[in-house]
């Protein structure tokens, strides 16, 4: 993927999501360089979209001026704060393909490197970023937890295999669109 393929996927997002999602990129960074510094690799791959529901969360509470974003409209917030994981994420393949690595190719592997073993990272991401070409989006989530579940075995929970299906569907519907 090039970078203007990056720039269309972040297209969906509002101005909220964006700026948000630079805070979870930014603080994501922050945690894994201190205080979760030793913390597996899985934890890595969620802590964007937690950090991202947490942020977004509390982003609507002070635009809304109330307690609507926790209780009735819990969902919008959940999506949100999913958006801004996602659009996080991909500030940091962006990094890491464009400006740390300067490589041109889109990967999935750091996002897959929490989960998966690392030696099945590269082929699961090939197989992620093609089958999502693909199919529909509302095929993509059932799609990404059987790939998962092919390339990790017997290595995840159910709310891990869950979790991470959710956020890898969010992240490729994003690339896609």
């Amino acid at each position: 993927m090039t970078a203007m393929e990056f720039v269309n996927a972040l297209e969906k997002y509002g101005a909220d999501v964006l700026l948000i999602a630079a805070g979870v990129c930014l603080l994501t960074a922050l945690l894994k360089k201190t205080v979760l510094k030793n913390c597996p690799n899985k934890v890595y791959t969620f802590l964007p979209f937690l950090i991202g529901i947490l942020l977004y969360a509390a982003y609507r509470a002070v635009a809304t001026w109330s307690a609507l974003p926790f209780t009735e409209e819990i969902a919008a917030t959940f999506e949100g704060g999913l958006n801004c994981g996602a659009a996080a994420t991909i500030y940091y393949i962006v990094y890491e393909q464009f400006i740390r690595k300067g490589k041109s190719k889109l990967s999935l592997s750091p996002m897959l490197g929490g989960i998966l073993p690392d030696e099945k990272c590269e082929e699961a991401s090939a197989e992620l970023l093609k089958g999502a070409k693909e199919r529909p989006q509302e095929e993509l989530t059932v799609f990404v937890k059987e790939t998962i579940i092919r390339y990790a075995g017997e290595n995840l929970t159910d709310t891990e295999l869950e979790a991470a299906a959710q956020a890898i569907a969010t992240l490729l519907a994003a690339l896609k669109e």
